[in-house]
């Protein structure tokens, strides 16, 4: 089931709090998880190729939006939309939760980045929600 894989991620980035880079393996881990489990293997692929892009985001958005934006308390509001078995929720709440980009230290493209980062995830929720 989902729900658990996703929680132990979960617990994980609560784990890795302090280290940054424990942190960013983290909550990719936790974006590769949900991209994963649409059982689309392209999507995969294409996550993993963002990947190095949202790492230099990740970097050039400073310390303080980087926690903010990895944050459990984030990732758990995606979770519990999921948990919901309610679509339009974890639709919704993924949209909100990703498309907050950071705010200062944005680096060339990171915007696309993002973009792209929400529209995965978006696929991979409407596989989970919708079958």
């Amino acid at each position: 089931m989902l729900l658990p894989e996703l929680q132990t991620a979960l617990d994980a980035l609560q784990a890795a709090d302090g280290s940054s880079n424990d942190m960013v393996e983290a909550d990719l881990a936790f974006h590769r998880l949900l991209c994963a489990a649409s059982g689309n293997t392209t999507l995969v692929r294409a996550w993993e190729t963002l990947t190095g892009p949202i790492r230099v985001a990740i970097l050039f958005a400073g310390p303080a939006t980087a926690l903010t934006n990895m944050s459990t308390s984030r990732h758990q509001e995606l979770l519990d939309a999921i948990g919901s078995g309610d679509p339009v929720t974890a639709r919704t709440r993924s949209t909100h939760t990703c498309a907050r980009p950071p705010t200062r230290g944005r680096t060339p493209g990171s915007g696309e980045t993002v973009s792209t980062l929400v529209n995965s995830q978006q696929v991979a929720l409407n596989r989970l929600c919708w079958g």
